[in-house]
């Protein structure tokens, strides 16, 4: 019956293997579909072409319901589908649920979600929809990616049907891509109430619920779900571990997490799964997202065993050894990979340029990450906000401050998301560069402002803003930057005086400085050789220069860990020269005696 009604044959297959997960529910699927085959079915002796199927629509006397139907199945191409699907709503066809049923799986089966959509949405409005209408309907809006309204029609389902197993089945694939972290924690409360239903999840929905913990970096979830299905008997499979594995390879750096990804790819030997390219790559990238030098460099450990073993680098591979290369210093190690990639026949992505961004951070190199920037939009790649970011960090190095500016704004204006905290540091060292201290003052005043809690703005941040004001002249508004620092309580640290040295120069207020420079041993840190040069640089061809060249003699004398005062510094040492001076002096008179 189901193969008079369907044509080509194949088509029948086709709805087995979505409808079925295996074999053994082959019989069952096609009992369910059997039941919905309309009542009058016509089977077209001459089917027409598709250029056929389109003028016939479009011209000539309307064609009835079951003759649309079956050009609706037979039609070779998506366009003429959604023409003939069009026609039926159009001419207000009146469909009954198995006819709507039968256009759903031959949408599914033909890999045609956006027209599965359009069929589940005329069917919602004109018929009482039946289970496999809304199974078909929610998997269709996952597809997609419209997981809100998936949910939606999951939480109306018993309001038509009762649901089954692959409505759960259905719904967590669709909330699993999701970007909200609220359909990632639904799709894991749905696997939960499967069994609290009564019903044993198949490895389907553990699949699904592992993708929403890859999607939003839920390893700690990812690890209770291995367990959980070791616990109902089910084998963990490749798919299970590598999604478990991703959840641990992005998101925020957190204790243990590498961690996790180590034991996880240590255990696949002992459960019988290959430790492919697919396992090394998250590995490798959780162990760049923790950081530490230690985990940095057993990434690299992991890098050389799979050469070893023959496994080729994957693209995220080799934009992970970049960042590490760039952040080593090793910049022309992290070109000549860049280079090398796309020998091996890998197609750079987006991450691949903002990587190689990176590793032109040194002066003179911009050109080089405007040449790739070109290229990589010649070669259809979309330019991401990470681009950007990285684009902006090499301007600012060059001193390239308008370009790092502009694409600071085009990260916001475009990509609609507050840049990287690194991009606003950097750019104010640019501005600090050219003493431009208007536009590090908007930039500061624009972060401030959204983000009000502080939560990621960090020392450093505001010893770049103190920097790029004072280089301007500003000191009172580099002491009012001090002043926030100690109501959002960030530790400041012997760079933040420096800095402040610095402005004190540039304001002409040669006492400021000194009074920072006595203030450092006071608050617990040490100065350092950069402290010096800035007071040499902050007191050059003021009436404190003179003072300022006994301090670096008496420097080299006694060091830098010395906590007294500028002007006590000053009497020890011209102390010390007058000493000298009679030593000399006594020296010259016994030699004449």
């Amino acid at each position: 019956l189901l193969l008079s009604m369907l044509r080509p044959a194949h088509l029948c297959k086709n709805l087995l293997r979505i409808e079925c997960k295996c074999a053994a529910s082959a019989f069952k699927a096609a009992r369910r579909i059997s039941v919905l085959v309309p009542a009058r079915v016509v089977r077209p002796q001459n089917l027409h072409s598709t250029r056929n199927c389109a003028r016939d629509m479009s011209s000539g006397p309307r064609m009835g319901k079951e003759e649309l139907l079956s050009q609706f199945q037979s039609a070779r191409t998506p366009q003429v589908r959604e023409r003939v699907f069009g026609a039926l709503v159009s001419q207000e066809k009146k469909l009954d649920t198995a006819e709507y049923t039968l256009m759903l799986y031959t949408a599914q089966a033909k890999e045609e979600p956006q027209l599965a959509v359009r069929v589940f949405e005329e069917a919602m409005k004109n018929v009482k929809p039946s289970s496999m209408i809304l199974n078909s309907g929610i998997s269709a809006l996952g597809m997609v990616g419209r997981p809100q309204e998936a949910l939606d029609a999951f939480e109306a389902f018993e309001s038509y049907a009762p649901r089954d197993l692959n409505t759960y089945i259905n719904t967590i694939v669709a909330l699993s891509t999701s970007r909200e972290l609220q359909h990632a924690h639904k799709a894991l409360e749905i696997l939960t109430d499967i069994e609290a239903r009564g019903l044993t999840p198949e490895i389907e929905a553990y699949h699904g619920a592992l993708q929403a913990c890859k999607t939003h970096a839920l390893w700690k979830e990812a690890i209770a779900i291995l367990s959980e299905m070791e616990d109902n008997g089910i084998e963990i499979d490749t798919t299970a571990m590598s999604l478990s594995l991703s959840s641990c390879a992005h998101g925020k750096k957190e204790n243990g997490k590498s961690a996790a990804a180590a034991l996880m790819f240590s255990s696949m030997e002992s459960k019988g799964l290959v430790q492919d390219e697919a396992a090394y790559e998250p590995l490798i990238l959780s162990l760049e997202l923790e950081g530490s030098d230690e985990a940095e460099m057993r990434a690299f450990d992991y890098f050389n065993e799979m050469q070893k073993r023959g496994l080729v680098w994957t693209v995220p591979i080799y934009n992970c050894m970049m960042r590490l290369l760039a952040k080593m210093r090793l910049f022309d190690a992290g070109q000549d990979l860049f280079v090398k990639m796309e020998t091996t026949g890998l197609k750079p992505d987006s991450g691949t340029y903002s990587a190689f961004f990176q590793c032109c951070k040194r002066r003179g190199e911009f050109d080089k990450v405007e040449e790739a920037l070109e290229e990589a939009k010649e070669a259809g790649i979309e330019v991401s906000a990470d681009m950007l970011e990285s684009y902006i960090e090499s301007a600012a190095v060059n001193q390239r401050k308008n370009k790092a500016l502009e694409m600071l704004n085009q990260v916001q204006s475009e990509y609609g998301r507050r840049p990287k905290m690194s991009s606003y540091i950097h750019c104010l060292k640019a501005c600090g560069y050219e003493k431009d201290w208007q536009s590090a003052s908007d930039l500061y005043k624009q972060i401030l402002t959204s983000n009000a809690e502080g939560s990621d703005i960090t020392v450093d941040f505001f010893n770049e803003a103190i920097y790029a004001l004072g280089r301007g002249g500003q000191i009172e508004l580099a002491e009012s930057i001090l002043e926030d620092m100690k109501k959002r309580n960030v530790d400041t640290n012997v760079d933040t005086y420096n800095n402040l040295i610095i402005a004190s120069g540039e304001a002409k207020r040669p006492e400021k400085s000194v009074e920072y420079f006595d203030l450092i041993p006071t608050i617990g840190m040490e100065r350092g050789t950069y402290t010096y040069s800035h007071m040499m640089g902050a007191l050059n061809d003021t009436y404190l220069s003179d003072e300022m060249f006994l301090v670096f003699k008496r420097m080299q004398l006694s060091g830098l860990n010395t906590t007294d005062k500028f002007h006590d510094i000053v009497k020890q040492q011209k102390d010390s020269e007058a000493r000298e001076a009679a030593d000399t002096k006594n020296t010259a008179s016994n030699s004449t005696a």
